[in-house]
């Protein structure tokens, strides 16, 4: 099974066009080969994320705006109910947004949640995934340590940029569209 696995990783080769996704025909990506015979090009190979943000109205809310969100989001942290909690956090951001989606830095995520003491909540992972749903890269692993574990799992795309911009619209599709984890 090794040396068939071999030969395979042997002859495949990246696009020699392109030199970012491998090659069959002609030795070029699907991408390249469509471009070269005047063929539709596959969609969304490519993604620029932060056009991809710029074009649809997305960015991280302003400091003086997210220091209101942590002043209100302190008066949570007697509450021992992760739902309430959680509930309250959706609520709070669902409450700031505009014709622009103001989303979560991952340095105001990780602050937000650390003013939380929700390891020892009832069912905490919600307040975290409630957190991490927010944040504009939640795949970023930056703060990982901070979240539980499952929050990368079911809404940070388990911690892998997403490539296509199909693929990212799911992934904001998934932690936006929906109502809170509760």
């Amino acid at each position: 099974m090794n040396i068939i696995l071999n030969k395979m990783a042997a002859q495949a080769t990246k696009c020699s066009n392109c030199d970012k996704f491998y090659g069959s025909k002609e030795n070029l990506c699907s991408h390249c080969f469509c471009e070269r015979h005047g063929l539709p090009k596959p969609q969304g190979l490519y993604i620029n994320i932060e056009n991809y943000w710029k074009d649809h109205n997305m960015t991280f809310f302003p400091t003086s705006v997210f220091y209101e969100l942590l002043q209100i989001t302190k008066n949570y942290a007697h509450i021992n109910n992760s739902i309430i909690v959680a509930n309250n956090i959706h609520a709070m951001m669902r409450a700031y947004q505009t014709s622009t989606k103001f989303m979560l830095s991952d340095e105001q995520a990780i602050k937000l949640i650390k003013i939380l003491p929700w390891r020892f909540m009832d069912s905490g992972y919600k307040v975290s995934h409630a957190i991490t749903r927010w944040r504009l890269t939640p795949w970023s692993s930056e703060g990982f340590n901070e979240f539980h574990a499952s929050s990368s799992c079911y809404y940070g795309n388990f911690n892998e940029k997403p490539i296509s911009e199909i693929h990212l619209t799911g992934v904001y599709n998934n932690n936006l569209n929906s109502g809170p984890d509760v």
